[in-house]
């Protein structure tokens, strides 16, 4: 793999907001952050219970953790009743590489936020601008922080396709609103934020295995950063985005399950020679074979540490793995949390360098995993309000 060379001042605008970490407050040594579920740290797995939609009767959900220490989910069948649960994939970023801020789509098509401040986690808070009756159901939703803005993208339903993406802070956004209007796209799109008018948007091309790579903002027009000259094999998931800094170039990760049955972790480089795409690096699952989409997130030196972080669930588990660069070797993959019911999303936080991993649950909640290494905990951080 060829050394990066001296980055253009463009790239170094970029770099200086590519961290994928970040929150309110001040950061905090006592990680991994409990809520109101603990670890697994022994006992058995809770059975799963008859599944159960709205207004079924669905059996009772399971309890415990894992004899490996894993963070304890709920079994496999929500409460039958009325009231609404969390749908499709959630998100999480963090604004100022402390606080988080995790967003989901309801069964009754509303989008909610909440927010933890470093210290605690507020309450679930409707997000009335955006309507999640308008996104596909087959989309998770993704986000990404410039400062305090958050910005959020999902695929829509009028067109079928459409890629729809929304800003704003704390609990006022605007309305969704298309993006690349001439294009339509697979489920589920991804962002990757720079300034407020210069982020990058990664999808597949609707109808195929087509990655699609998207600088908007930074000129006049929409460039496309894709083909990928190095692909080997086609993606078949909604794929995830992030950057890092890489010496003196910045990298921009483009992540998915491809149809070889590995995650592929293709790397696009831009520096002072140009930007090209490096060979990719090819993951098998732990156990079993992937489900659902892949997510990567970064931290870039802030804390004067960089890494890139995969998580995935596979085996009816969420897994971890890290490197600290394109050039280093990722570690084997670590359990982290049991049976996830969509796909993951991440960030990075604090001088700690604390993952934060969010997912819905069996029951319909949302997870926010958070450790490193072999130690995690989980907090539920429970249905809509």
């Amino acid at each position: 793999m060829p050394r990066p060379v001296l980055i253009s001042a463009r790239a170094l605008l970029v770099l200086s907001f590519a961290s994928a970490a970040g929150c309110y407050g001040t950061p905090r040594s006592d990680w991994p952050h409990a809520g109101t579920s603990s670890p697994g740290s022994g006992g058995a797995s809770g059975s799963a219970g008859t599944a159960g939609g709205q207004g079924g009767s669905g059996g009772a959900a399971g309890t415990g953790g894992t004899a490996t220490g894993l963070a304890g989910t709920g079994g496999g069948g929500a409460a039958g009743s009325s009231n609404p649960v969390f749908v499709g994939g959630p998100c999480v970023t963090t604004p100022d590489g402390t606080a988080l801020e995790v967003f989901a789509r309801s069964s009754d098509g509303r989008i909610l936020r909440r927010a933890y401040d470093g210290s605690n986690w507020g309450d679930w808070a409707n997000l009335a601008a955006l309507d999640g009756q308008i996104i596909d159901a087959r989309s998770d939703l993704d986000c990404s922080a410039n400062g305090t803005t958050i910005h959020l993208v999902a695929a829509g339903l009028n067109p079928i396709g459409g890629l729809l993406r929304a800003f704003g802070s704390n609990t006022i956004y605007n309305p969704f609103v298309r993006e690349l209007a001439s294009f339509s796209f697979a489920p589920s799109p991804s962002i990757a934020v720079v300034t407020d008018t210069h982020y990058f948007l990664g999808a597949l091309a609707i109808g195929g295995t087509t990655p699609a790579l998207y600088e908007l903002g930074e000129t006049s027009s929409t460039r496309q950063l894709t083909p990928i000259a190095t692909e080997a094999a086609s993606i078949r998931s909604g794929p995830d985005i992030a950057f890092q800094t890489f010496g003196a170039s910045l990298v921009t990760h483009f992540v998915g399950f491809d149809t070889a049955g590995n995650l592929a972790v293709y790397f696009h480089v831009i520096n002072s020679g140009g930007a090209h795409w490096e060979d990719p690096v090819k993951l098998s699952p732990p156990l079993g074979t992937f489900t659902f989409s892949p997510t990567v997130c970064t931290e870039n030196g802030g804390f004067g540490v960089t890494s890139i972080n995969l998580v995935a669930a596979a085996g009816g588990q969420l897994w971890h793995s890290q490197s600290s660069s394109i050039t280093s070797a990722f570690s084997s993959w670590a359990p982290i949390a049991s049976a996830p019911a969509s796909s993951p999303d991440c960030t990075v936080t604090g001088p700690q360098s604390i993952v934060h991993v969010v997912a819905a649950s069996t029951a319909g909640t949302v997870l926010d995993v958070n450790g490193k290494g072999t130690t995690w905990v989980v907090t539920d951080l429970g249905s809509p309000r």
